[in-house]
């Protein structure tokens, strides 16, 4: 009796520099900077994206016709490295449901949504880094355009749930914790005043002087 096709689990992270692993490995590299960024596009999406939206998304300055064929080169190369993960039709493109895919930006959410101290603290950990970090294509202006809202939402993300972690951890009188927590802060937001206060309270509540 033959035994099962071994099933590939995908890992990708996209808060700091990109990662995209397979069986805890390193694939190997797309084709090019606009098929990672079609990749990782798709992977922030939650429901099908027509084709018609990504061809003007990274290739606005070609012709429909063009932009079809550099489209289907790119998700061919994607599929080449990723098997089954990329599921598309004539009309559209999405991650399919089906692949055994963890992306840190959903999981990210999944924890913050359930509102618990211990899910946030395992939230604020996947954190890495700005989103995309590593990732510009200044010849695509609307993906620009995307990608720029996209880190600024993220960095309020991330600046909310530690935020939360160290009001959670001084009203519980455990400074330590949030000296930990505001410290991570104040490196996603090294300007944040309130996280500057924070941090000389922390201390000082702690009997340290600053």
């Amino acid at each position: 009796m033959s035994s099962p096709a071994e099933v590939d689990h995908y890992q990708i992270r996209l808060l700091g520099p990109i990662q995209i692993e397979r069986n805890g490995a390193p694939i190997g590299r797309l084709e090019s900077r606009k098929a990672v960024a079609v990749f990782c596009y798709l992977c922030c999406q939650t429901k099908p994206v027509l084709r018609t939206h990504l061809t003007s998304l990274f290739w606005a300055d070609k012709s429909e016709t063009r932009g079809r064929g550099n489209l289907s080169r790119v998700l061919h190369s994607i599929g080449s490295e990723m098997p089954n993960v990329i599921e598309a039709d004539r009309q559209s493109v999405q991650i399919n449901p089906a692949a055994h895919l963890w992306i840190d930006v959903v999981n990210f959410e999944i924890l913050m949504a359930e509102q618990k101290p211990h899910l946030t603290a395992a939230a604020t950990e996947i954190y890495r880094g700005e989103f995309l970090e590593d990732l510009e294509l200044k010849e695509c202006p609307d993906f620009d355009v995307w990608l720029s809202g996209e880190r600024e939402q993220w960095q309020q993300r991330v600046a909310q749930a530690f935020q939360n972690l160290i009001t959670y951890h001084t009203e519980r009188g455990e400074y330590d914790q949030g000296l930990r927590a505001v410290t991570r802060l104040l490196e996603v937001h090294p300007w944040n005043e309130d996280a500057h206060r924070q941090k000389m309270l922390l201390h000082h509540l702690r009997g340290e002087r600053t």
